[in-house]
């Protein structure tokens, strides 16, 4: 960032959700810093079209047309040895999506849990995962815990 506010770069490539942090909290009006608009038709005919909303940073008045990036998130357990662990992470993610949604980056509300994607299959330690009882969910549970994902990831990795 420092290297194109100073001139010594004239453009930058950023692939990440939208709003972008680093953005909103590097960049502001008087470094003359502008979106470029993704508009190739080479690329547009490759990746879907998206724009990012005028205002959407401080600095940025006008909508500007862009490209959409779709992440899809993969785990791969060469020997088995990590089924729990995913199968857990998977059912924490899940079971937690609607408070993503409401309280994380906005790109938690496209999240669409269970697509098919062509070419990969579903891995059984996440379809198959029943988790035991102290992450099943009971009727007094907090709701209003601050993070409840981050909180049982935790207990996960903990050694």
């Amino acid at each position: 960032m420092a290297a194109i506010k100073a001139g010594d770069l004239d453009a930058m490539v950023i692939v990440d959700g939208s709003p972008v942090w680093r953005l909103m909290t590097d960049v502001s009006a008087s470094d003359h810093l502008h979106l470029v608009p993704v508009v190739h038709e080479a690329i547009r005919s490759f990746y879907p079209a998206a724009h990012i909303p005028g205002g959407t940073y401080a600095w940025q008045k006008d909508d500007v047309a862009t490209i959409s990036v779709g992440v899809i998130l993969v785990a791969y357990d060469f020997h088995d040895y990590r089924c729990d662990t995913i199968g857990r992470l998977a059912y924490l993610m899940r079971g937690n999506l609607a408070w993503l949604r409401a309280n994380g980056h906005p790109k938690w509300k496209t999240v669409r849990l269970g697509e098919n994607v062509p070419g990969w299959a579903p891995y059984a330690c996440v379809t198959d995962y029943v988790p035991p009882l102290d992450l099943q969910p009971s009727v007094g549970m907090d709701d209003n815990r601050a993070n409840p994902v981050a909180e049982a990831i935790r207990t996960i990795f903990r050694p």
